[in-house]
């Protein structure tokens, strides 16, 4: 009996399985790719906050070679971020320019360039010397900051990376003009003194390229150190080659004693001046041994931007700004225009500043960009005599 029982029992469970398993209510396991939840729907990503202030991160040579320019170069910065700011700032936020001396060293730049890391900070304007831009460019790379520079060495593109703009173009121009300066003079045979770094020697072989392939013929190349204070032996070497041309690639306090010594010393020459003597702060330092210098200058002295320029900065501090102040200027309005398309990020800046600088024209000239991230040159020709600069007509 227990036995039919128990068969009896089996059967009905049996029975319950199969009305379960045919019941249209009943549900199969689901499979592995239903269980996946679905794609969320594409969205855009968060809009970049501002942030209540713009800080820009700014690179002055107080101390060192160019320091005579430098106080002019502070407040042409500063005039720059003040109408930024009267204007509205960068979408209604103002700019804030943080100043760090680079003392035109690399080792100085690089310093600026950790201080602005630890600030956030990702731009930085800087590097009016082409050696200090060249030894602290890879640090701005490293830490994702994007470098204004007016260093002009052709190298820089090569040894610097993407983050890096020469905001002046390069010297492969400059001493182009140069050359066709030289040699609307009427020069067959120049002689050369530059400054034994990396923009004098970057300059004076984009000249020499150049005017022997017009035909010309260098005298005496005389290289000179940055930080010296006595030139006369290199001056009487000069002397004796008896140049009617002098190409001079120096710039700063030792450009101006040099050609104190050169007059001292009788050196009769027509000196042949890069960018760094189309301005008066260098020129009226080294008085009457600078009379008569023909030099290029940044941009067009004739145009309504240089000279609205030079207007309102006389206005403001009662005398004419030094030959670099106009450059500086612009530095800080490009900024802003990078900032203000592309956000305040390395990267925004980064990609948004060939497209500003395509329309982009100023004091200095226009900024617009070459595949290699240099500014394209305007230059013009000038003379200085009786303590004014002119331009020479061509």
């Amino acid at each position: 009996m227990f036995k039919k029982w128990m068969n009896l029992i089996v059967l009905l469970v049996i029975a319950s399985l199969v009305i379960v398993g045919c019941s249209p209510t009943a549900t199969e396991p689901p499979s592995p790719i239903a269980t996946e939840p679905p794609a969320p729907e594409a969205t855009e990503p968060p809009a970049e906050e501002a942030p209540e202030v713009y800080k820009i991160g700014v690179g002055v040579a107080l101390t060192g070679p160019e320091a005579a320019s430098s106080t002019d170069n502070v407040k042409a910065y500063e005039m720059a971020a003040e109408e930024i700011n009267a204007a509205g700032g960068i979408n209604g936020h103002p700019i804030e320019l943080v100043i760090q001396d680079d003392q035109c060293a690399a080792e100085a730049v690089i310093t600026a360039l950790q201080r602005m890391n630890s600030l956030n900070i990702p731009l930085f304007l800087d590097g009016m010397c082409s050696t200090s831009v060249m030894g602290s460019c890879q640090l701005s790379q490293d830490l994702g900051i994007v470098f204004y520079a007016h260093g002009t060495n052709p190298r820089v593109p090569d040894v610097c990376g993407d983050l890096t703009f020469q905001t002046l173009g390069n010297d492969t121009a400059q001493g182009q003009q140069q050359a066709e300066l030289a040699e609307w003079l009427g020069a067959k045979k120049v002689a050369i003194v530059y400054v034994n770094n990396d923009y004098g020697i970057g300059i004076k072989d984009a000249f020499i390229d150049t005017f022997k392939a017009k035909g010309g013929e260098i005298q005496i190349e005389m290289p000179v150190m940055a930080d010296g204070t006595d030139f006369r032996t290199e001056i009487a070497k000069l002397k004796e080659a008896q140049p009617e041309y002098t190409l001079f690639e120096m710039y700063g306090t030792t450009g101006v004693i040099f050609l104190k010594q050169a007059f001292e010393l009788g050196f009769d020459t027509q000196f042949i001046g890069d960018t760094t003597w189309s301005g008066l702060s260098n020129l009226e330092l080294a008085g009457d041994a600078s009379n008569g210098m023909i030099a290029l200058q940044m941009g067009d002295p004739d145009s309504s931007l240089y000279k609205q320029f030079i207007d309102d900065f006389t206005g403001k501090y009662g005398h004419t700004p030094a030959y670099t102040a106009d450059w500086c200027y612009d530095q800080v309005k490009l900024a802003a225009k990078a900032i203000e398309l592309g956000g305040y990020t390395a990267a925004g800046i980064r990609d948004a500043t060939p497209k500003v600088a395509e329309d982009y024209v100023g004091p200095s000239g226009s900024k617009k960009m070459t595949e290699n991230r240099h500014a394209t040159y305007i230059l013009s020709w000038v003379k200085y005599e009786g303590g004014k600069i002119v331009s020479l007509e061509r």
